[in-house]
């Protein structure tokens, strides 16, 4: 789901050289991290995906456990 919104260009991720592919996620273990532009846009593109993640497994997020994190 974050590949195909990424592709619709209505996520973006982020480069580590001018040369490198986006990473937009990034899996380890039962974490994930997601990287996109701190507008309000692609945040709701990130709930929304969320939310369908919720609905599609049957898996809840814990938002206690939740962080964001908005870097320059």
């Amino acid at each position: 789901m974050l590949r195909e919104a990424e592709e619709r260009i209505v996520l973006n991720g982020v480069k580590i050289s001018s040369g490198s592919p986006s990473i937009n996620h990034i899996l380890f273990a039962d974490d994930t991290l997601i990287f996109c532009k701190a507008t309000l846009e692609e945040g709701e593109t990130i709930m929304k995906i969320v939310s369908d993640y919720e609905e599609a497994s049957g898996q809840k997020i814990n938002y206690d456990k939740c962080i964001i994190s908005f870097e320059k």
